[in-house]
């Protein structure tokens, strides 16, 4: 309610106070910096575009090695770090080290221009590295124009004389002069003074000064000093007696005791088996009602709860990399302790992907977070260059960590992983020019480029022209783009060839001689597509490059139609180059059942419970398809048909099972690739059946006390339906009962003149097949009473 006067403790507002502080403060850096030192290739401005993904490296391995051998870099130890720059994202966002929660968390303010921010923190895992903690929804960049970073606290405060833009993040100890104009969001510690001008849903622990104008819902637990003008809606002597229920109004809970109300007009009950038939994190909330009427609103919302991943499987879609393209590829599947893939994710889950070859230094990045339901997720790491070989074929390990505040609580198998080796090329003689084609396969459709450089022999290389022959049975011409130190080239494709010139050095690059000599001179770039219907193979004749014409400084031709070299994953010197094209292949499947506990009701409903199966192929390249309609499922265990039935993946508990189960194992088949998932049953043994009372009578408000027992044979009524004893009987036995000839219910119960009711439950005991563990659950309305 809105009280008239404000409140003795101030609330924190929503809306920034009207007159900022007087005097923000700035900070400059008062430590040795020792980022450029210690950080390696890290050039500023430094523009960090993957703004929409969570967890994103922004300065990784390769950048902070050093950094992390440091001997203060250790965890406690208290660090300084200040970032500068701008953010072209709507909302803010989160840097910081490695940590649960983050080690020196920076938060940079949406659309953020020129801002300095400097924070102190400890350091809370080493090895650390910088990654951004939350995600932008658009597409957007931070540039960092500076950043630095110092042991101990390096803040200088110095304070200014303008004032601050943002409000303070707390109130003031003491509260305003006059009362706010809203309401506060949350209540304030103290009561106010005078009564609010609208009732409560719900009686105030002690009584107001006066009364309120209208009746509340509920009495107050002890009397005003001033009567109400009109009285309650309900008589304050039988709260008890009309039976309080509190009942889940959405999503899945089983009550597991009566309700029950103290007192104060409290009412409590036990649930459980939150999971059972609901996956985790299902929204749910309750509701009570008094005598069917709903009291109040619905709340306590809440969500079953996920577990910690305690397990995790993994396929390596990347069994083989390339110098090219190193990036190690995983893709995983977490599940808690029971086997279900839906497990915890916040903000102290952190999958981590460690690559190893032999006694150098882990390569370790982090993984993006799985699918919530599924469990399923993928995981990139690049190896590096130096872990390449020029001789031979290397090989290294890879293993997948699930950590929450830091702690493993999941580790993979570990997977090997092939390190093609690195192909060396024949050095030319004389003025030449080679193309440079992927070294790795490429699968139809795909977008790959080539680049041509320039053997000048000595000169200082001016213009020039080539031509590409190409297979264009097998591959299409899409672009091309021209080094900076040259003019922009004239292109002209026809058929099999591209044709490409251009007309000397670029205007703005000054004297470039120095970047127009030598042996590997940057001339051209251009990108190509395997056409879609390619099929598996090697193209024998996929490249050819013919420099048509070199001239230097002095426009003298110094190459003249002189074929060059392509250089293919072979090695050596080619006159033509060669192209893999590979299709994705399926490496392996992941399977799970949105609801893995399944609470058999059929022998108390008749109707069946039932879960599907879903299975996901993953294909190297890390990408996936739905093949759950094509997969093949079954028990892999005869004796579990006791418990479960499996029909076109699909489980199905029915009335004719008999048994729980805490395991089922379920095996699924895909194209000869296999899988398999744990399911959990849960089955009704016994059934108690109880009632609220045993004698029902009249209740007088005025007496306090219960009536003749002459009309216990009321009781004798079947009451589990809902309908009231007084909808059962027939008027001129309410004519008795009441006392007047008049047969509406209504006028009398405004005189909290009113029939006791019993209520009839019905609970049942679940078991999952586990020597003395049952879970006890309000089945009340899935039976009926006779």
């Amino acid at each position: 309610s809105v009280t008239a006067h404000p409140s003795s403790l101030p609330s924190i507002s929503l809306i920034p106070t009207p007159v900022p502080t007087n005097e923000p403060t700035t900070y400059s850096f008062t430590c040795g910096n020792v980022w450029n030192d210690l950080v390696e290739n890290v050039v500023f401005p430094f523009v960090f575009n993957d703004t929409q993904t969570k967890w994103a490296d922004v300065f990784g391995y390769e950048n902070l090695y050093q950094l992390n051998q440091h001997e203060d870099w250790k965890v406690n130890e208290t660090w300084t770090l200040q970032l500068e720059g701008t953010s072209t994202c709507s909302k803010a966002l989160t840097f910081g080290f490695s940590g649960s929660e983050g080690s020196m968390n920076i938060d940079i303010p949406a659309h953020a221009n020129d801002f300095m921010i400097t924070v102190v923190g400890e350091l809370e895992y080493v090895p650390s590295y910088l990654y951004m903690r939350n995600s932008c929804s658009e597409k957007s960049q931070v540039v960092f124009t500076s950043v630095k970073l110092g042991h101990g606290d390096c803040k200088g405060r110095i304070p200014t004389f303008s004032p601050s833009i943002y409000p303070t993040a707390h109130p003031s100890l003491l509260p305003s002069f006059a009362p706010t104009a809203s309401p506060s969001i949350h209540p304030s510690a103290l009561p106010s003074s005078l009564p609010s001008t609208l009732p409560t849903e719900l009686p105030s622990t002690y009584p107001s000064d006066s009364p309120t104008t209208s009746p509340t819902m509920s009495p107050s637990f002890s009397p005003s000093s001033i009567p109400t003008p009109n009285p309650t809606h309900y008589c304050p002597t039988d709260l008890p007696e009309m039976h309080p229920v509190m009942k889940v109004n959405n999503g899945i809970a089983w009550a597991s005791t009566d309700t029950f109300m103290d007192n104060n007009a409290t009412v409590f009950r036990d649930f459980g088996l939150l999971s059972g038939g609901a996956e985790p994190t299902t929204p749910f909330d309750f509701s009570v009602y008094l005598d069917y009427e709903l009291v109040g609103t619905h709340g306590a919302n809440s969500v079953t709860i996920a577990e910690q991943a305690q397990k995790i499987n993994t396929i390596l879609t990347t069994s083989t990399i390339y110098h090219d393209k190193r990036t190690v590829q995983f893709a995983y599947q977490l599940r808690d302790a029971e086997s279900r893939a839906h497990v915890l994710l916040n903000e102290a889950l952190e999958i981590r992907l460690v690559l190893e070859k032999d006694t150098l230094t882990p390569h370790t990045g982090v993984c993006a977070f799985p699918n919530a339901s599924s469990g399923v997720g993928f995981c990139s790491v690049s190896a590096p260059l130096a872990w390449f070989s020029t001789s031979s074929d290397e090989t290294i390990s890879g293993t997948i960590i699930a950590l929450y505040d830091s702690v493993g609580l999941a580790t993979s198998e570990t997977m090997s992983i092939t390190l093609e080796q690195q192909p060396t090329f024949t050095s030319q003689s004389g003025g030449s020019m080679e193309l440079t084609i992927p070294h790795h396969s490429l699968m139809p459709g795909s977008l790959f480029s080539v680049s041509i450089e320039a053997n000048t022999n000595g000169n200082a290389l001016r213009t020039w022209s080539f031509e590409v022959d190409f297979d264009a049975t097998n591959i299409s011409y899409v672009s091309t783009s021209t080094s900076e130190n040259f003019t922009a080239a004239i292109v002209i494709p026809s058929g099999d060839k591209v044709s490409v010139s251009n007309a000397g050095l670029a205007n703005d690059r000054g004297d470039h001689s120095a970047a127009n000599t030598g042996s590997h001179v940057d001339i051209a770039t251009l990108e190509f597509r395997v056409n879609s219907f390619v099929k598996n193979g090697v193209l024998p004749l996929a490249f050819k490059i013919t420099a048509t014409s070199m001239t230097n400084e002095n426009n003298i031709i110094f190459v003249n139609n002189k074929v060059g070299q392509v250089n293919d994953e072979r090695g050596g010197g080619y006159t033509w180059g060669q192209l893999k094209v590979q299709h994705a292949l399926p490496v392996g499947i992941f399977s799970y059942a949105v609801v893995s506990e399944i609470v058999n009701t059929a022998p108390l409903t008749m109707e069946n419970v039932s879960t599907s199966i879903n299975t996901l192929v993953i294909y190297d390249e890390s990408s996936y398809e739905d093949v759950s309609s094509d997969a093949d499922c079954a028990l892999l265990q005869v004796f579990d048909s006791a418990s479960l039935l499996i029909e076109n993946c699909t489980a199905i508990a029915t009335n004719v099972h008999q048994n729980g189960s805490f395991q089922i194992p379920i095996g699924v088949l895909y194209n000869e690739m296999a899988t398999s998932l744990d399911l959990i049953v849960w089955y009704p043994s016994f059934v108690a059946v109880n009632s609220s009372d045993f004698a029902l009578n009249i209740v007088d408000s005025v007496s306090g006390e219960m009536s003749s027992s002459k009309y216990r044979r009321l009781g004798e009524h079947e009451l589990a339906d809902d309908i009231s004893i007084q909808e059962r009987v027939h008027d001129e036995q309410r004519r008795q009962l009441l006392g007047s000839s008049d047969p509406i219910v209504d006028n009398r119960l405004n005189n909290c003149t009113r029939f006791q009711k019993a209520y009839l439950t019905a609970y049942a005991h679940f078991h999952r097949g586990i020597f003395g563990e049952y879970k006890i659950g309000d089945v009340t309305d899935m039976v009926k009473f006779v």
